[in-house]
């Protein structure tokens, strides 16, 4: 999905010509520090907000995984999901059951009758990760989802984020500042630096069993961004 995108706040230009191919049925991450426009980046690319230029995700199903949760409080978790799926999926009984078995998947089955409110940090982000993965989508557009968990939380939702992928491929955008994150999560990692993309890094299979190759790509997207 080809990218060419810039967006500005009055004079200030957030994203100066953003151009990029993202690679479909493939994660790709965009790195860079806080306040560089990843946010901007994701909602222009999901037309949320204005912007000019190219966009190969105009138009397309875009499923969005924010930093956070987002349930509505008011009803169950259950309710919730298939709230988030009857916006595709216009068959009452076919909306329940992929509801649930969104919910299994995760292993929140079980909890399918807990309000949000009654749910943990990690059990919310795992009900929007399943919110993402099962609604029918062509990209998910994720925004720092792991941002505020703790490390134990993190690392089992990134687990359980790489199995709902690798059962259900799909064209997933990543933002983050966690460059570790995007390289363990990622083929390719873009680093978004003064509005482009200033550097485009492989961190596919192969990077991925070479420890010394994803240090030394750490310690030059650190570089990057300095």
């Amino acid at each position: 999905m080809k990218v060419n995108i810039s967006k500005s706040y009055g004079e200030k230009a957030v994203l100066d010509g953003f151009a990029f191919d993202f690679p479909e049925g493939e994660i790709t991450a965009v790195v860079g520090v806080s306040g560089a426009g990843k946010t901007t980046l994701l909602n222009a690319m999901a037309s949320l907000t204005t912007y000019e230029g190219e966009n190969g995700f105009k138009g397309k199903d875009i499923s969005y995984v924010f930093q956070t949760p987002r349930l509505i409080p008011a009803i169950t978790l259950e309710k919730n999901i298939e709230f988030a799926l009857s916006g595709k999926i216009k068959d009452v009984h076919l909306c329940k059951q992929t509801a649930q078995n969104a919910l299994m998947a995760v292993g929140l089955f079980a909890d399918r009758a807990k309000y949000p409110g009654q749910l943990s940090g990690g059990m919310a982000q795992r009900a929007s990760l399943a919110r993402a993965f099962f609604c029918p989508c062509s990209a998910i557009f994720m925004d720092e989802p792991f941002k505020e968990c703790d490390a134990v939380t993190k690392k089992r939702l990134t687990d359980l984020f790489v199995k709902l992928y690798s059962e259900s491929p799909k064209t997933v955008v990543l933002v983050t500042h966690d460059i570790e994150e995007a390289l363990t999560l990622a083929g390719k990692v873009a680093v978004l630096k003064d509005g482009k993309v200033f550097k485009c890094y492989d961190a596919g299979p192969a990077a991925k069993t070479d420890a010394v190759t994803l240090m030394a790509v750490k310690e030059q997207i650190i570089a990057d961004l300095i």
